[in-house]
């Protein structure tokens, strides 16, 4: 467990909404166990990219629009969640204008800044994001557009903080 103390580990949107309890129990309870691992069993620190929290945010004011269009919310584990909670399409928008504060305070998890792209030092460990979207993309079809992109951004953070070297701890 040693290995792991001071470790950062990036969590991703789905993990997040889980953590946050957007999901059905059984993912909520394994993905704050997952938390608990990290941040108390290994002394690891749980991040979230600047991105990812926009992308929480869209993905909680998807499903206020769709309860504001009197439809059902697309995406499946968020809807378990509306039909079990009672949540409203203004529960929701009140759960976008939260989700940092949420995160830092009962979560403990760290905010990370997204590069400056345009540093030199950083471009130089910059990889090429638009061949591994096309990747991404054309391998996984039913991912959104917006998925790919901020997983992408996620991927090329990663390899920004570790300068390319995967046989390093960063």
């Amino acid at each position: 467990n040693e290995k792991f103390k001071g470790t950062r580990f990036f969590l991703d949107t789905k993990i997040l909404l889980r953590i946050l309890g957007f999901s059905f129990p059984y993912y909520t309870d394994t993905a704050k166990e997952l938390l608990e691992l990290i941040q108390k069993e290994y002394g690891g620190i749980a991040c979230v990219l600047r991105h990812t929290i926009k992308e929480i945010k869209h993905a909680l004011s998807l499903a206020e629009s769709d309860l504001n269009q009197k439809r059902p919310i697309k995406n499946y584990e968020m809807n378990f969640h509306h039909k079990q909670s009672g949540f409203t399409s203004e529960d929701y928008k009140i759960a976008q204008d939260s989700v940092e504060q949420r995160l830092r305070e009962e979560f403990s998890i760290s905010f990370e800044e997204d590069h400056d792209l345009n540093d030199g030092i950083v471009r130089s460990h910059f990889i090429d994001t638009d061949k591994l979207e096309k990747y991404l993309k054309t391998n996984n079809s039913d991912w959104s557009n917006n998925a790919v992109t901020n997983d992408v951004s996620s991927i090329n953070h990663i390899n920004i903080e570790r300068k390319g070297r995967y046989d390093v701890k960063f």
